[in-house]
């Protein structure tokens, strides 16, 4: 059994395209609107679910029998790190340990977007990113006349 004749259309390649431009666009709006959902249910202090894991993944490897216990030790000094900060960074008022967790996190996001979108980059190509180099010659070895 082959495929319906209209799948093999030459039209039908730029409307399957913009169905799934709209599809991705779609879920990252949708991830965006439960993300920030969840920040105002929860306030910022959530960041600690997305920075332990990377932290302890970074520390201990990808295996999960030894990331979770240390996320959640992480994830547990963080947390304490950030009230204490907080309690005692202007004394006789508090910072929420939200707003330092915020404070803690995001450089370190920054960090691993900026470290995967080099790893995600594609190598350059050999003729389109360098430019030619004149040839060195290297100087003869025979005495000049």
């Amino acid at each position: 059994m082959g495929a319906p004749p209209s799948v093999h259309s030459p039209n039908i390649a730029p409307a399957a395209l913009r169905d799934e431009r709209r599809g991705r666009f779609g879920f990252l709006l949708l991830g965006v609107l439960l993300s920030a959902t969840a920040v105002a249910a929860a306030g910022t202090i959530g960041i600690v679910g997305l920075v332990a894991p990377h932290a302890a993944r970074a520390l201990v490897g990808r295996q999960h029998t030894r990331v979770i216990p240390v996320a959640v030790l992480l994830g547990a000094v963080l947390v304490r790190t950030a009230d204490l900060v907080g309690r005692t960074v202007i004394a006789p008022a508090q910072l929420g340990a939200g707003l330092m967790t915020a404070v803690i996190g995001t450089p370190y996001f920054l960090h691993l977007l900026v470290r995967s979108r080099r790893q995600l980059l594609p190598e350059p190509a050999e003729g389109r990113v360098r430019r030619a180099q004149p040839r060195r010659t290297r100087p003869s070895r025979m005495p000049q006349p």
